[in-house]
């Protein structure tokens, strides 16, 4: 399945770190913008790497505000 989800990335959170953890389990992730969503085999715990929280403009307005405040 396909589906969308806005997405940055000020930090790297490598697919190959999280293979080697045995009790972690990559339950989504892309070419384009790597893994998405992590759990723990026992199901105990889920981690998100995205802003599924946000809405549509969200991320573009936090972008702009740090593109005037000068931060790269």
């Amino acid at each position: 399945d396909v589906f969308s989800v806005p997405h940055s990335r000020n930090t790297t959170v490598l697919r190959e770190d999280i293979e080697r953890v045995p009790c972690l389990e990559i339950l989504s992730s892309s070419r384009d913008a790597g893994v998405y969503a992590v759990a723990t085999r026992s199901g105990d715990q889920i981690f998100l790497m995205g802003h599924s929280e946000y809405d549509l403009y969200t991320l573009d307005s936090e972008y702009r505000r740090d593109l005037e405040a000068g931060i790269p």
